[in-house]
């Protein structure tokens, strides 16, 4: 299936990947607020984590949340700059 916007997509990731109303995603405290609009529509809670001023994770703020109902995180990778990858895939 091809969507046009980005947030279509998060939308239709999140319905197959079954995440239900109540649920948390972790998102950056420095994001669009369009991407607010599908967890809005699916009735999902939102989290922020901290970013440094290179905007990455503050990962010891993050290590420090409550994760116990926390469905996913977003990652941002800001301005082409990619993230590290890994070190989401470690703390999920």
């Amino acid at each position: 299936m091809e969507v046009s916007l980005a947030r279509t997509a998060l939308r239709l990731g999140l319905e197959a990947l079954k995440a239900k109303p109540g649920q948390i995603i972790l998102i950056p405290d420095f994001c669009c607020d369009v991407v607010l609009h599908p967890l809005n529509e699916l009735r999902l809670q939102t989290m922020t984590y901290d970013v440094d001023y290179n905007l990455s994770p503050n990962w010891d703020s993050l290590y420090k949340l409550d994760t116990s109902n926390v469905f996913g995180i977003i990652m941002i990778h800001y301005f082409g700059q990619p993230q590290d990858i890994k070190k989401f895939q470690k703390f999920c």
